[in-house]
């Protein structure tokens, strides 16, 4: 955890994979004071905090100033968004393998009905013709 808010927003810095100029442009700071809080040489000012919250709604405000709870905020509308695409998500994927299943299914039956029709014919002397004749019909076909 984050000891300070200088550390905090180091490690906002850091999430966001932005150089402290990139993200004092970004929030509208110049990146002398940006280089200040981050080596904490200064405090961040309200209108800093603002601007970072305003620039960045994913960051907790109570994360951002104490340290409390995570820095990432999830909303609870969020939540139930996320969830409710993964029910349907779930849903579609339950749907996708009764099909394969009952394709394979079919496959199965359709192999032991050849497997039965096999069991019955006679393969003594004439196996090289049927074998012959299966593949040239099959090239015909």
């Amino acid at each position: 955890m984050e000891n300070n808010v200088s550390e905090r927003i180091a490690s906002v810095i850091k999430t966001l994979n932005m150089s402290n100029n990139a993200f004092a442009k970004s929030i509208n700071k110049s990146s002398s004071a940006v280089n200040f809080m981050v080596e904490g040489r200064s405090k961040p000012s309200f209108d800093v905090l603002e601007a970072i919250l305003e620039k960045y709604p994913q960051i907790s405000p109570a994360w951002l100033v104490t340290g409390e709870g995570d820095m990432s905020k999830e909303s609870s509308t969020s939540k139930v968004v996320n969830d409710s695409y993964l029910q349907d998500y779930l849903q579609k994927l339950e749907e996708q393998f009764k099909r394969v299943m009952n394709q394979l299914e079919t496959k199965d039956r359709q192999i032991e009905k050849l497997m039965d029709l096999l069991g019955k014919l006679d393969l003594s002397e004439n196996l090289p013709c049927l074998v012959l004749n299966s593949l040239f019909v099959e090239k015909r076909a």
